[in-house]
This record gives C-alpha cells, structure tokens and sequence, in this order.
C-alpha cells in the first residue's frame, strides 16, 4: 500500500451549531447551505432531521459531513484541489459502523485510489482523518 496523502479537519461543533441556530431549521440559507454540503445520498437523511426540528441530529450530520469532506479536501493533489466540490463527495459507513468516503466522479478518474476515513469527537470537537492510498492489487 502506498500512502498519496495524509489529512485532518478538526472542528468546533458549535460554529455548525451557531450557523443552525442563526439561521433557523427550516430556513433557505440552510438548505442551500446542506445542498452545497452534502452530497445526494445524504440529503435524505439531513431533510429527515430537518422535519422533525432534531436540531443537534442536524449539527452532528453537517459536522461530520463537513469536517471528514475537509480531510479529504487536503489529501488531494492541487489540480484536483482546484476542481473540489463537497456535494460530490458521499459520507457513509460499512455495516460495522466505519466511516467511509466515497466520490464516483474522483473514481472514474483515479480507479485505483482508495480513501480511509475516522471520525473522533469529544468536548464539542470533532476531529476527522482520512487517508488517500493506492490500492491493493
């Protein structure tokens, strides 16, 4: 395996949480705000929070979206860097809970690049690491 890069976003879950307040649940800003953010496959999830006014639902889902999309952000290479857009990028999990990453427009591309990805909070910080990496053959 050979590592092509190495990167982190550590967040304050308040800032999420003070931009979800200002803003209010429901509001346009913070849907364009998640549409900007999430990729399809996790807007479901985050129009679900919305409706049922899970506000801390909705500040854990754009924290853990934004900071892991963050970490991938600063393992890529600057010309793909250039081209970057959050919403292309899904967030998800395997059956045991692991977070993954997952571009399929950066797939086509780069076919043989996988991402690992761990998410950490604790105290109102969010830490988000993630690794690009050749894959195995």
């Amino acid at each position: 395996m050979t590592v092509l890069g190495i990167g982190c976003d550590v967040l304050k879950i308040s800032r999420i949480a003070s931009l979800v307040t200002k803003h209010g649940l429901g509001s346009p800003f913070l849907t364009r705000f998640g549409h900007r953010v999430l990729h399809k496959s996790e807007l479901p999830t985050y129009q679900q929070l919305q409706e049922s006014k899970d506000l801390d639902g909705v500040v854990r889902h754009l924290s853990g979206s934004w900071a892991l999309k963050e970490a991938v952000y600063k393992t890529l290479d600057d010309s793909v860097q250039e081209k970057f857009r959050f919403n292309e990028w899904a967030r998800g999990s395997t059956s045991r809970g692991r977070p993954t990453i997952l571009s399929e427009i950066y797939q086509q591309h780069h076919p043989n690049e996988e991402f690992l990805a761990s998410i950490s909070h604790d105290g109102g910080i969010l830490m988000a690491t993630v690794v690009r990496q050749l894959k195995k053959t």
